[in-house]
């Protein structure tokens, strides 16, 4: 048996599990017309839409989160913030603004002294 005869036999004994849908199934073959013909096959196209639907929508949440990982990964890999150049970037703003606010009232502090 392959996958699409699986999906097949899956998605046939699913949709009587519901006992409204087996009230059809057994309304048909007791009296084959074309109204329960008619019945039956809507019940079956809106179940097997609606399975559908819900594979497709559990498969773009499988694969789009592995595809977000696969991006934040490659991003952290590429834009990776070396050890030396940031306490370089920190030190050098702060050693700016240390000289700044301070080097006027230092000097002016050691003079009076």
């Amino acid at each position: 048996m392959n996958n699409k005869e699986k999906a097949y036999s899956l998605s046939y004994t699913n949709i009587f599990s519901d006992k409204s849908n087996k009230v059809l199934l057994d309304s048909f073959l007791s009296q084959p017309n074309e109204e329960n013909a008619n019945l039956l096959d809507e019940k079956f196209k809106f179940f097997y839409f609606n399975a559908k639907v819900s594979k497709y929508v559990s498969k773009l949440i499988r694969f789009y989160s592995i595809d977000f990982d696969k991006r934040t990964n490659k991003q952290r890999q590429r834009y990776q913030l070396q050890k030396e150049d940031a306490s370089n970037v920190f030190d050098t703003q702060v050693n700016r603004q240390a000289e700044e606010l301070f080097s006027p009232r230092l000097y002016l502090f050691l003079s009076i002294v």
